[in-house]
């Protein structure tokens, strides 16, 4: 859903290429195949990934005015879950997955939140995610957050700041977080220097401090694989018996 913007990727990379880092570090077999969508790519059929990732992004899920792709991304979800294949979705795709099922999003009254910030899981969570521990620490940057969560999902993690921090639902067929477990120290910083008008200095100061905090961000990956083989078990399963 966004690749960084051209000073941020010729510094660190571009996000995509985050991902595939980090989920190397827990599953080194796995292959990837990378859909541009604000530049008009798209899967030709739903069926050509066993599972898919959306991406953090620049826009905000509530500019589609202003990002026409925005609604392209929105109907390729759905696509997709009505094949009945495992969505993930991080930050702006945390997002576009809880506007695609129902769920509200919305800019935050509390403003940004930033930094390495920790998480709650809740009652609601799947006993099955092992991976995922009772509370967790992942980078974040974020000002716009789901508000009400789509009918058919659980709230698996939250915080004090950001109440819907993770979600997860196995009738529409996907996983969410909030923060980005897949962001380095170096690109946070940046980023938050580029906005620091709008987040505030003290802000940045406080964030930059927390990067000395231990994050779980490989147990994150861990967990959204997991609940990719469980869904993909469950669909063979049924494949097989129809």
């Amino acid at each position: 859903a966004d690749f960084g913007g051209e000073a941020l990727a010729k510094k660190h990379g571009l996000y995509h290429n985050m991902f595939v880092d980090l989920f190397h570090k827990v599953k080194p077999e796995l292959e990837f195949k990378i859909y541009d969508v604000p530049q008009g790519e798209k899967p030709t059929r739903a069926d050509e990934c066993d599972a898919y990732i959306i991406t953090g992004s620049r826009a905000g899920i509530y500019e589609h005015d202003k990002y026409t792709w925005i609604n392209d991304i929105l109907a390729i979800v759905l696509n997709i879950s009505r094949q009945d294949i495992p969505q993930a979705g991080i930050c702006f795709g945390h997002q576009v997955l809880a506007l695609a099922f129902g769920g509200e999003v919305a800019k935050s009254d509390k403003g940004w939140g930033v930094g390495v910030s920790s998480y709650q899981t809740t009652d609601s969570a799947n006993k099955n995610m092992v991976s995922l521990p009772n509370e967790f620490s992942i980078i974040a940057i974020h000002q716009d957050q789901v508000v009400e969560k789509p009918p058919a999902a659980k709230i698996i993690a939250s915080s004090s700041f950001c109440p819907i921090a993770a979600l997860e639902s196995t009738r529409n067929n996907f996983i969410s977080f909030q923060g980005h477990p897949e962001f380095i120290d170096g690109l946070l910083v940046d980023i938050m220097n580029s906005r620091i008008d709008s987040i505030g200095a003290d802000k940045v100061e406080r964030a930059s401090k927390s990067l000395a905090d231990p994050t779980n961000e490989e147990a994150i990956a861990k967990t959204m694989l997991e609940f990719f083989a469980k869904q993909i078990s469950n669909r063979a399963i049924q494949e097989s018996v129809a």
